[in-house]
This record gives structure tokens, sequence and C-alpha cells, in this order.
């Protein structure tokens, strides 16, 4: 097993009983000797609708580049994302809060019916400063009925820092207020305003399995479409795997503050009960740079003032 300097490595807390000791392990030799690679241990998936977030007793002592993250597909995992935090845990796991997410900072993450990776382009990467504990963070959708056996694994692709040009974050348009009643059809049409200027190199959006369409439109002064910038008719497996339009540093998605986005989102619902977020979400996610801090938007009925 091969430790790598980067880390100061404590081993995880045995999962659901196991006295098996998780750290990182070798990823082989056809794999970046930096990459670095989580697995959770053996636990129990329990049905419904579950996020388990595992401390993992990895804590940097230097600044650590991460150009994305690539996921092991498993059947029923939504999604797998590393977070970093710089308030220290001892190695457990146990179903998030979200308490203590707001002490997170998300790093890359990776969709969980295919072994894909949303990796950023040659000379950016994500920065997590030394002293920093990695936190994984694993959605399941159990519709089985049953509880099951999971072990799960990610790995970070980390790039030399001397290799960083520009180091970048995330921007997300967030609509949270919708609620798609029992068995119909319903759309959700909302406006955000970008804060800052923003250069994008990477925008996807993102629904559950009742979504139907999705589209983000820059507008201009009067209201009116300037650009779609992203417009897809929704099928069940973009749930975990969207597909993502790529801008390289040299000629990036440009929006100046001020920018309003319009947002919509179009679902059926199937079930017998109305859904609302996180079951289902309506959102976007931007990669920008150079970075500035996570930033998250808030998007407002169109009718309302679309702050």
């Amino acid at each position: 097993m091969r430790l790598l300097p980067l880390f100061v490595l404590v081993p995880w807390l045995g999962a659901c009983g196991s006295d098996s000791e998780t750290e990182a392990v070798d990823v082989g030799p056809e794999t970046d000797p930096l990459d670095y690679t989580f697995q959770t241990g053996d636990w129990e998936v329990p049905t419904g609708d579950v996020f388990e977030c595992f401390y993992t007793g990895a804590v940097t002592d230097k600044d650590l580049a991460v150009r994305g993250a690539i996921g092991a597909p498993a059947s029923g995992l939504h999604h797998v994302t590393v977070y970093y935090t710089d308030q220290v845990s001892a190695p457990e796991h146990h179903p998030c809060l979200d308490a203590e997410m707001i002490n997170w900072h998300q790093i890359a993450g990776a969709g969980g019916e295919a072994d894909a990776a949303f990796g950023l382009p040659e000379g950016l990467a994500a920065r997590v400063p030394a002293g920093s504990q990695l936190v994984v963070q694993v959605h399941y959708i159990n519709t089985t009925g049953a509880p099951f056996m999971r072990n799960d694994s990610v790995t970070l692709d980390v790039i030399d820092p001397a290799k960083v040009v520009e180091y970048a974050n995330y921007q997300a348009t967030l609509d949270l207020d919708f609620t798609i009643p029992a068995m119909q059809s319903f759309t959700s049409r909302t406006v955000c305003t970008v804060k800052e200027d923003t250069q994008a190199v990477l925008l996807l959006g993102h629904m559950h399995e009742w979504g139907k369409h999705f589209t983000l439109e820059r507008l201009d002064a009067d209201g009116s479409v300037a650009e779609v910038l992203y417009d897809e008719e929704w099928d069940p497996m973009y749930s975990t795997n969207p597909p993502v339009l790529r801008y390289d540093m040299a000629t990036p998605l440009l929006l100046h503050a001020g920018t309003k986005l319009r947002q919509t989102c179009v679902w059926d619902n199937t079930e017998s009960e109305a859904l609302e977020f996180p079951r289902e979400m309506c959102l976007s996610f931007m990669h920008y740079f150079p970075d500035d801090g996570e930033r998250l938007l808030a998007c407002l009925p169109e009718d309302s003032d679309g702050g």
C-alpha cells in the first residue's frame, strides 16, 4: 500500500462493525502516481434517499491541486462528492447533516451509474489548502425495498501545483422552492443574477429522474432571451451523468456582473406524493476561474425581482 507524502494518514474507523481499516489505496501503475483513491469500506445502504458522509483519515499537509474525480459505478449510486473542511474530526461515517456541511467546500464529484469524470481543462484545478480534512459524501437512491451492502470508491485526479495556471471554483444557480404535485406535470421558471464577472469553463444542468426538460438562458436588460446557454430534453440517466458543455481558458463562457439567468425545469411526477428539493432538483453548475470562492445564486420566481 502506497502512502502519499501529501497526506497525514489515519486509518478509517471500521464501517458497520467491520474490523478492517481503510486508507489510501494503490490505484495501479497505469494511473498518475499523484492520484488518490478513497474507499468507504463495507457499509449498509438503507432504503430511500440516502446521503452518507465519510470523514476520512486524510489531512493535507500542503496545498493540493485537483482537476476532477472518477467514481466507481454502482447500481443505485446517484453521485459521490469529495469535500474538504478545516475543522478536523475523528474518522467515521454517518447520515449527512445539513448543519455540518456549512463548513465544507466542494472539491470534485462524479456520477454513480457510470465511470465518469467531470474534469477541469488543462491548466485549471481546484485548490485544497494545507490542513484540510477530506470528506466523501455518497448519495444513493435505494428503491429495492431492502437495505444492501456497498464498498464505494472515488479517485481524485491530482496534479502537480506547478502545472496550475489558475485555480477554479464553482458557481451554482439554485431553485429550492418548487413543489411538484403528485401525478402531475409541473414547470418551475426562475431568474437569478450573476454577482461578479464570471469566466466559466464547464456548464451542466441537474435534475433527477422525473425531469423532462432543462433550460438555462441569458436574458437581455429588457427580459428577452439573449442566448440559450443549455437546453436539454432530459433522460433519467442524466440525473447522474448529464450532458456537459466545456470551454477552454482562452474562450470561456463570459457572464458579466448583473447578468440575469433564467432557469426552467419541467417535470412529470409519476409518484403518489408531491416532490420537493432534494428528492428532485433544479440547478445549473459551472466551474469558473480565477477562484474567488464558492458562489451560490438563489433563483427566484420569474415574476419577482429575480434576485
